[in-house]
């Protein structure tokens, strides 16, 4: 008998999994009870005995039939949750590769309102803390730029790395193994080896992610994340994210070389005469409404021409390199320094009035003919440079920049008539006076 029972039990039992499996868990059971009476029926046919007048058919016909009704239902909760999961997984999938394309329209819209600033970097730190924060949860953001030659990290933040106490070795600690090997970190991948973590373990402020900025086969940056508060984020997608860093960091870089490239001039590196025009009127223009002085000085290399003349071009250009390097690094970076000419350059000085204009003129003159007469005296050239400088401040007046050019040209003129280095509007009213005229 217990072949009659067992052999019609088995294909009824598969077909219940599989049509709870089919129709969804709300049908489910009551599939389960109609495949269990079906089977009863089969049974009580087959042996002919009723289930009521032989205790073990029955308790047989009870065990099989509650088999029955319960891989139903099973079959159908499993599909659901299965169902559920994946959902849930696509749902993910989705989300995230919406948070790329959202950061990558975000970082568009701010590289567009930002390209054209003196120094972006700064509020590109911002950036790039705003966007972890808000895609993965990032706290504790430190972005560095590499600087040196890849000996220093500085933060990003900084215009150069003058700050001792804020540099840090791009060859120690976590963030130097991240720098010199490319590799990003992960507090919690073990794979990493227990090196490394104790390496991270020994900084200041040990990270829970670290990423290098890489271009080519160097890193030019470093990003230490401290922490990661929002959901848990996949492996992947932090790794996508700091590549998309990488990019946005790159793409900047790009930005500003070319801008520099058109707006610098290529033999002295200062800017050309269009450009520091632009810039400054516009400085001349927030100063005036700071209520702060400013003041422009003219400076000429006289003889320069005399070295084309002798076919000495090579010689000529780096005169020219020499001397706007040098003012390079005098002049303050909220000052605008740009070559006018051939062989003169012009520098504006913010919040400064004549007579300390002159003073830093006459530095900035003895400077660069002390560095020019250094050069032709080792080329041996046997041709004689001399800077000479003129100075007009705007005094108590907002005259426009075009009238302090004018003027400190004439001053410069005045200077070559008196064989003198600097003349200022201060030093020589009289000149000044005739040249408003």
């Amino acid at each position: 008998m217990i072949m009659d029972v067992m052999l019609p039990w088995f294909p009824v039992v598969v077909g219940a999994g599989i049509g709870g499996r089919l129709i969804g868990q709300s049908r489910a059971t009551w599939l389960g009870i109609m495949c269990a009476l079906y089977w009863v029926v089969i049974v009580q046919v087959t042996t002919r005995t009723p289930f009521w007048a032989d205790a073990s058919l029955f308790s047989a016909l009870l065990a099989g039939a509650a088999a029955i009704v319960g891989l139903a239902d099973w079959s159908s909760r499993a599909r659901a949750g299965h169902r559920k999961g994946l959902e849930n997984r696509d749902d993910h999938g989705l989300s995230e590769t919406a948070c790329v394309s959202h950061t990558i329209t975000q970082f568009d819209g701010w590289l567009e309102s930002k390209r054209n600033d003196e120094d972006p970097w700064a509020s590109f730190d911002e950036f790039v803390r705003r966007t972890l924060h808000d895609v993965c949860g990032a706290t504790h953001v430190r972005p560095f730029r590499i600087l040196a030659e890849g000996d220093v990290l500085v933060p990003m933040r900084m215009a150069v790395g003058d700050g001792e106490g804020q540099s840090i070795s791009s060859r120690a600690g976590i963030m130097g193994h991240v720098a010199m090997t490319g590799n990003s970190y992960y507090a919690d991948d073990a794979s990493q080896g227990d090196l490394v973590r104790r390496l991270a373990n020994e900084s200041s402020m040990p990270p829970q992610w670290c990423f290098a900025i890489r271009r080519g086969g160097r890193s030019i940056g470093v990003v230490s994340v401290g922490g990661l508060s929002g959901e848990d984020c996949s492996r992947t997608f932090l790794r996508t994210i700091d590549l998309l860093v990488g990019q946005f960091w790159g793409t900047l870089a790009e930005v500003c070389r070319s801008r520099m490239a058109t707006d610098c001039d290529h033999v002295s590196g200062v800017l050309t005469r269009d450009s520091f025009m632009t810039a400054s009127r516009q400085v001349a223009a927030s100063c005036y409404r700071s209520g702060e002085p400013v003041a422009l000085a003219v400076l000429v290399i006289e003889g320069h021409r005399r070295l084309l003349d002798l076919h000495l071009w090579d010689m000529a250009n780096e005169v020219v390199r020499l001397v706007g390097q040098s003012m390079l690094e005098r002049v303050r970076p909220d000052d605008r320094l740009g070559r006018f000419d051939d062989s003169r350059f012009v520098v504006l000085l913010r919040r400064v009035d004549s007579a300390l204009a002159t003073l830093i003129a006459r530095q900035l003159t003895e400077m660069v003919n002390d560095a020019v007469s250094r050069l032709l005296s080792d080329r041996g050239t046997g041709v004689a440079l001399r800077i000479r400088c003129g100075v007009a401040g705007s005094g108590a007046g907002e005259p426009n920049v075009d009238s302090l050019l004018g003027q400190s040209v004439a001053l410069c003129h005045a200077a070559r008539e008196k064989d003198l280095s600097v003349v200022s509007d201060v030093e020589l009213s009289g000149v000044a006076q005739e040249a408003r005229t």
